[in-house]
């Protein structure tokens, strides 16, 4: 797998495609994480659990309003400010 993804960037690159790069390693990625495949990045054994739940934690989204609560703006006016 990983010379076919090779193989496709260099392709990308000599059509002179803008990201070919990107393009490679996004592509390798996708196809690496399904645990079903036989290229898969995480296989079914102990270690490949362990590092499945660890991805899980790290791709997982949280919800905004634990991040929107910690930002507070508050206006004040000042003595400086002219009326």
């Amino acid at each position: 797998m990983l010379l076919l993804s090779r193989i496709f960037t260099v392709v990308l690159m000599m059509y002179r495609v803008r990201g070919a790069i990107l393009i490679g390693i996004i592509l390798t990625s996708v196809i690496s994480w399904p645990r079903s495949t036989q290229v898969t990045y995480f296989p079914h054994t102990a270690a490949g659990d362990a590092m499945y739940n660890y991805f899980k934690k790290v791709v997982a989204v949280h919800r905004l309003e634990k991040v929107v609560n910690a930002i507070e703006v508050r206006v004040v006016k000042s003595s400086l400010s002219r009326n």
